[in-house]
């Protein structure tokens, strides 16, 4: 096997403007499929937690790093988070609500927003026995 051959070959296929683009498009496909899987599987299979911010950091974006309990166990994640996420944090709330799949922790999102209750269909009875003092 002659792996300049190989090499040139690549070379060629990925020196087209067209090859950039179907890669372009194809990682936005994949993406678009992942986050909306992600969102169906949270839909129809969520719970409601209280959290807690342990950090936020803001630049260009806002960074926030924050835990919950769920199943007697202490998860932490690090994500970005909207801005109001950090308004609220700057003024000393540190609560947040947290949806999570339930049985996968992993998959969480801290709630803020009016459209993600809407999004994911979280009712008032989602969050009715909840007293995270938000």
């Amino acid at each position: 096997m002659n792996y300049n051959n190989i090499i040139k070959g690549a070379k060629r296929l990925f020196s087209s403007s067209s090859t950039y683009l179907m890669i372009i498009i194809l990682a936005i496909l994949v993406s678009y499929l992942l986050s909306h899987g992600r969102t169906e599987r949270m839909r129809n299979n969520h719970i409601v937690l209280c959290g807690k911010v342990l950090e936020m950091h803001a630049g260009k974006g806002v960074n926030v790093i924050y835990e919950f309990i769920y199943q007697g166990k202490r998860y932490e994640f690090n994500n970005s988070s909207p801005k109001l996420t950090y308004k609220n944090y700057k003024n000393g709330n540190f609560k947040v609500l947290i949806v999570i799949e339930k049985g996968n922790p992993h998959l969480c999102e801290i709630l803020t927003e009016k459209e993600q209750f809407e999004e994911l269909k979280i009712t008032q009875q989602d969050t009715s026995n909840l007293s995270c003092n938000l």
